[in-house]
């Protein structure tokens, strides 16, 4: 879960005037917290490509990232890609979107039909959908369904996308690591 560090209208205005102009310290708050279901904290720093920071603020990171790790909260900085055709900026809404269709489209059958194709190895979407004669639609809800992975985090999920069975696995999911810095 993606959630914001600062909550209420009391918290933002406070991180507002620790970083307003004033002379004096600074406060420093990352931009999110993960929780993730395992129970582990993970807070994130969300740059812009072409906005990266200058060396203010790689210090202000520098002096954050331990106190955080050391209080279970380890640290990560990402780059969001500028560019509009990156694998990461085409593929998480696809995915997203998918997230909320597996309940409709998922069908043993379908995962049964799937399994006895890719069995034998990697197989492209493009030959995937007309051996099987699916829409290429159904791809990404069998990948957030973890019945196909592939490097969605490096490729753009097109025809000629690589896909292999997951067995379940959801790995391929954790697009933030194609973005790290």
């Amino acid at each position: 879960m993606l959630e914001r560090l600062l909550l209420n209208k009391d918290d933002l205005e406070l991180a507002s005037r620790w970083r307003s102009n004033d002379p004096g310290p600074r406060f420093y708050t990352p931009d999110f917290c993960v929780n993730w279901e395992n129970g582990l904290h993970h807070t994130l720093e969300v740059k812009a490509e072409g906005f990266e920071g200058d060396e203010l603020y790689f210090s202000k990171i520098d002096r954050a990232a331990p106190i955080l790790d050391a209080n279970g909260y380890p640290l990560s900085v990402l780059l969001y890609p500028a560019n509009t055709t990156h694998p990461i900026r085409r593929n998480a809404g696809v995915l997203k979107r998918a997230q909320h269709m597996v309940s409709t489209y998922l069908t043993d059958e379908l995962i049964g039909y799937v399994t006895l194709r890719c069995e034998s190895g990697p197989v492209l979407v493009r030959e995937l959908c007309a051996d099987l004669a699916i829409a290429p639609g159904l791809v990404p809800v069998l990948l957030v369904a973890g019945v196909l992975k592939g490097d969605l985090s490096r490729r753009v999920l097109d025809g000629s996308f690589e896909l292999t069975l997951a067995h379940g696995d959801l790995t391929h999911l954790c697009l933030l690591e194609g973005v790290e810095r």
